[in-house]
């Protein structure tokens, strides 16, 4: 398995991605849709920029030119504060607006201990638990992807749902709504029409996830259309231009000396989205300025 993740790996990110180099301009030319997925993602493809594996090794290979930078700017964990928002559960929220580390703190909560108590095992589980939410994730997956009985699962998720039981009520009413409803809508009102047999319990739960899931990263994607549009205008008639985008992340590449006040634009330009759409807690964006591209 090891092996063929690593053929896999050169298959697709190695030596190949030098027959994509546009031989006039030096650079890679990838193609980008603006609703490549469902969900209202963008989708890349010849070649898929959003899938370079995030080690080191493969993304130090994307460089500026010579006397430029690359502003890397992301969104932190902005689905939870998506879902934190739309849950209005108290608990969740306050997470959040405290500054602390979340899963540290979502451990304790959720393990009746002090945050300066919570092992990297718990963080681990509080963690996983936190973005399982996300995406409908139950006892038995959590259990696959933590090494638990599925006993051991239940309980933690018990525990997690008592914790927060307003986000509990959320998800217990999208998930209704969405199969007696059958659409989905995201903060932007963007809508999602979904098909399913009644009598197929197995394509409702389908249904339930996917429906309770859309609107969550459906908004993330909005947001980032809106601070792309923003970061539009904050740019023009500057050296910075956008070069790419993965999700919650855009990368802007800018004069060496413009890398600082290019930072704030795309860092405030971001932000300005986010407030848009979520308004309960702060929206974070973690911004670097590099020769290469990292995280």
């Amino acid at each position: 398995m090891e092996y063929r993740g690593v053929a896999k790996s050169l298959s697709c990110f190695g030596e190949n991605m030098l027959e994509v180099i546009g031989p006039k301009t030096g650079r890679i030319h990838a193609d980008f849709r603006q609703i490549g997925a469902p969900t209202g993602r963008f989708s890349c493809s010849n070649p898929n920029l959003q899938q370079i594996p995030h080690e080191e090794e493969y993304r130090r290979c994307f460089r500026a030119p010579e006397g430029k930078k690359l502003v890397i700017a992301d969104y932190s964990q902005i689905e939870l504060r998506i879902l934190a928002d739309f849950s209005a559960d108290r608990k969740f929220i306050d997470a959040f607006v405290s500054g602390a580390d979340f899963h540290a703190a979502t451990a304790a909560l959720v393990f009746g201990c002090k945050t300066n108590e919570v092992t990297d095992d718990k963080r681990s589980f509080a963690k996983r638990l936190n973005f399982g939410m996300v995406y409908g994730v139950g006892a038995s997956r959590f259990a696959m992807m933590t090494g638990l009985t599925q006993t051991e699962a239940e309980n933690i998720m018990r525990r997690y749902f008592g914790t927060f039981s307003g986000l509990d009520a959320y998800l217990r009413d999208a998930g209704r709504r969405v199969i007696v409803d059958r659409v989905a809508r995201t903060g932007s009102n963007r809508l999602l029409r979904l098909r399913f047999d009644d009598n197929d319990r197995q394509q409702m739960s389908a249904a339930r996830r996917y429906g309770v899931n859309m609107p969550i990263q459906g908004t993330s994607a909005d947001i980032l259309k809106r601070a792309l549009r923003i970061l539009h205008d904050d740019i023009r008639g500057t050296s910075a231009r956008l070069v790419n985008i993965v999700h919650d992340e855009i990368v802007v590449e800018c004069d060496a000396h413009d890398g600082e006040e290019t930072a704030v634009k795309v860092s405030e330009a971001m932000s300005r989205a986010g407030s848009d759409f979520v308004s309960k807690v702060p929206i974070k964006v973690d911004v670097k300025i590099a020769d290469e591209w990292s995280k």
